[in-house]
């Protein structure tokens, strides 16, 4: 039984003052049955929650709601629609429901996945419908585990993108390339074969690409190009920004737009005539970008169908697009997929619309000479392109068959200003079979016939029946051990796939949740330093007094501000312009373990496992006794290296003559040792190889370049071709068959280097 007593002299009174704001009181605010439904629209829409929260008010203000209700509610509906599902288990749900084409690898150990490829059903058509060029390139800034996301984007006749799939990688090294290319291969089919890709010099992705796709071209952005050659000149010249700008403007350009090989030859002959007085400006433009002169110089892509794309302008256009969805940088595997699903959608929708339009709708300037055939019968961008053509056929006027070129021919597969010329001339106009086929297709799947996919489906399946009755034949073992691979393949989430791991070393990392890429190298160089950091391909200080200038033309991970290198006086002069970023180390006696610490095991900070490793590789291996000149001296470098102590003394330092070779040994990579000796003499500076390794194994994997100022080591990041000292003498003695031949591949950078060293 309940009593209530009264207090005399209170009776009839409130405790507290009557409401004032409705919103901040929980009796009479929160968000109603309808409320909720609306939220949940508004979900699917990608509505953002502080325009969720304004169309609430505007559609139920008696729910005096506020953006806490809003986060509350939608964060509710998401747990409610995960049903006790993990992130993994929810974005490979929402993949299935959607029937995404989806591929995805984890870490053997941990289970986290490192990287995921999914394209949706619809683009997977259009991939098979218009292969012919096909952009690619990576964004950053667009989820919580630092991973590039990396986007496909193919052209439509209508000259509209379609992302053909995006990939989510725990790096950019050429084994992560090479996955991303070969599922591509797989998506396209043997029948399909693209004619052209457009990157930037992304050095990861360049030999995958000719590795699963031989036969296509390979084309590199121009405009890219430009703005990095201007950077590097502005550097070489002192930082002179008009002198800078009038060398690319007036003469690279002249070598890049050139039309013919002779026009070619004869621009770049002037160029090195007038810059001569520079030679570092002629080796630059010689070494990095002219031994891939097939891949920009107009001279040879004018003669590939590139269907007008020199650039990867369609790709940024992309990124731009897919991160205004994405709206934060912080989104979980789940997030990424719902907004990134909503605008493949919207943009098929869209990709779809402008087709049929080409279809139904014809232009009453164009049903005309030389036109009127072609009207309802290929795109209107296509149109558009002739249009224009024929106007430059008019400007040319008689001339027009000497100096026609015949660009827009080889480039799109139309008919150029002399054919249309001759056509009407002639009074038949343009016919349907002088147009490439490209501009012709205006129904997805057109262009790849019934009979096709049903002979490849056909082919496929007798392929796997065939490897299912080997598999049966293989016995009970066998058939397990297949089992378990198509089970993981099929079902990952069954096979209890994590989340990826925060990643930690990848480029364009952000501090905040902005999407924003950063300041590129050229942006920096020429518009002077950014508010913060690096590029879009550079994240801030890793660890201690961590820095790196720039990465932009790197396959490696972490840059910083636009820092001078430390002691710049004692590098080598050689190698200084070609060095395109430096990571300095804490000096406590450790820094050479820490320079390949940061290489090879994930960071500086994890130098004691190099001297675990190192000391390892050397007791293992009887070479060593030869290396460090017996086994009395191989016990003693044993004691130097197996330190764990912190902050040592000279007694525990690496010795560059004899730990480089166990260095590149153990991480089977090329090393590039630079510094002084005696006198500002170059004899330390050297090139050491692994001494042995597998068979099958042709270089070495990676490059690791290291500069010594006084008894200080750091890490410095050097272009793909910059001269490089010659290999140790005693590493002939030293190598196997195995390697023997490896020198031939750096012998154009060694003669680079011995070049400059007889020019100082």
């Amino acid at each position: 039984m309940w009593r209530i007593q009264t207090i005399e002299g209170e009776c009839g009174t409130h405790n507290h003052g009557f409401i004032v704001y409705k919103p901040g009181h929980r009796q009479v605010s929160g968000l109603s049955p309808a409320a909720k439904e609306h939220v949940r629209e508004l979900r699917v829409s990608q509505c953002k929650p502080a325009n969720m929260k304004l169309s609430l008010s505007l559609r139920f203000p008696d729910d005096n709601p506020t953006i806490r209700h809003v986060y509350n509610e939608v964060r509710k509906q998401k747990r409610e629609g995960a049903d006790g599902r993990t992130v993994m288990q929810q974005f490979i749900r929402l993949t299935d429901e959607h029937n995404y084409q989806k591929f995805i690898l984890a870490d053997p150990e941990t289970r986290a996945c490192t990287h995921v490829f999914l394209a949706h059903p619809t683009s997977i058509a259009l991939l098979r419908t218009y292969p012919h060029v096909i952009g690619m390139d990576s964004t950053y800034r667009t989820n919580r585990y630092n991973m590039p996301l990396f986007e496909m984007i193919g052209m439509t006749p209508t000259n509209h993108n379609f992302l053909i799939g995006w990939a989510l990688m725990k790096d950019e090294s050429r084994n992560s390339y090479s996955w991303v290319m070969d599922v591509l291969n797989t998506l396209i089919g043997p029948r399909v074969r693209p004619v052209a890709f457009f990157t930037d010099r992304e050095l990861g992705l360049l030999p995958p690409i000719n590795d699963f796709f031989e036969g296509t071209h390979h084309l590199l952005c121009t405009w890219h190009i430009n703005k990095d050659v201007e950077a590097k000149v502005y550097n070489f010249l002192g930082k002179n920004k008009d002198k800078a700008q009038q060398f690319r403007s007036k003469h690279w350009a002249k070598v890049i737009y050139a039309k013919s090989l002779v026009e070619y030859n004869t621009n770049l002959r002037r160029l090195k005539d007038q810059w001569r007085a520079y030679p570092k400006v002629i080796n630059y433009v010689e070494g990095t970008w002219l031994v891939h002169k097939e891949k920009f110089v107009a001279a040879w892509t004018d003669k590939i169908l590139n269907l007008n794309n020199t650039t990867t302008c369609r790709v940024e256009s992309a990124h731009s697009v897919l991160k205004t969805w994405l709206a934060t940088s912080t989104n979980s595997m789940e997030n990424l997929f719902v907004r990134t699903n909503a605008m493949v959608e919207q943009q098929i929708e869209n990709v779809k619309f402008h087709l049929e339009s080409s279809r139904r709708k014809q232009d009453a300037r164009l049903r005309k000479m030389p036109f009127q055939l072609l009207c309802g019968r290929v795109s209107s961008h296509c149109l558009a392109l002739l249009e224009d053509e024929e106007a430059r056929m008019r400007e040319l006027g008689d001339s027009v068959q000497q100096n026609c070129g015949c660009v827009l021919r080889s480039k799109c597969g139309l008919p150029c200003a002399c054919e249309i010329e001759a056509s009407i001339q002639a009074g038949t106009g343009i016919y349907r079979r002088q147009i490439h086929d490209f501009w012709k297709t205006l129904v997805i799947g057109d262009a790849v016939t019934d009979t096709q996919w049903a002979n490849e489906e056909a082919e496929e399946v007798e392929h796997f029946n065939s490897l299912c009755e080997d598999v049966r034949q293989g016995g009970a073992a066998q058939m397990r051990h297949a089992s378990r691979i198509l089970q993981d393949a099929l079902f990952p989430e069954s096979s209890g796939v994590e989340e990826p791991c925060v990643n930690s070393t990848t480029r364009g990392r952000p501090r905040n949740s902005s999407t924003r890429r950063l300041p590129s190298y050229f942006e920096y160089i020429m518009r002077g330093r950014g508010r913060s950091r690096g590029s879009g391909r550079s994240s801030g200080r890793s660890s201690g007094r961590s820095t790196m200038r720039d990465a932009s033309m790197q396959d490696t991970s972490n840059t910083g501000d636009d820092e001078e290198i430390p002691g710049h006086e004692h590098v080598p002069g050689i190698i200084l312009p070609h060095i395109t970023g430096f990571r300095d180390v804490v000096a406590d006696g450790n820094c050479g373990f820490r320079v390949v610490a940061d290489a090879f095991q994930g960071g500086e900070q994890n130098w004691g496992q190099v001297r675990h490793f190192l000391a390892n590789e050397i007791r293992s291996h009887s070479v060593y006794s030869r290396i460090y000149g017996g086994l009395e001296f191989v016990d003693a470098a044993l004691q130097r290296i197996t330190w764990t102590g912190g902050r040592c003394g000279e007694e525990h330092w690496m010795e560059v003559s004899a730990d480089l070779f166990a260095i590149a040994n153990c991480y089977n990579c090329a090393i590039f040792f630079f510094g002084y000796g005696l006198n500002q003499s170059l004899y330390p500076c050297c090139t050491v190889l692994p001494t042995t390794a597998p068979h099958t194994a042709r270089r070495p994997t990676s490059e690791l370049a290291i500069v010594r100022v006084h008894n200080h080591f750091f890490r410095v990041f050097i272009e793909n071709n910059s001269p490089i000292p010659p290999i140790a003498q005693y590493w002939y003695n030293l190598c196997s068959d195995s390697v023997r031949n490896w020198p031939n591949s750096f012998e154009r950078r060694i003669a680079s280097w011995r070049r400059e060293v007889a020019t100082m």
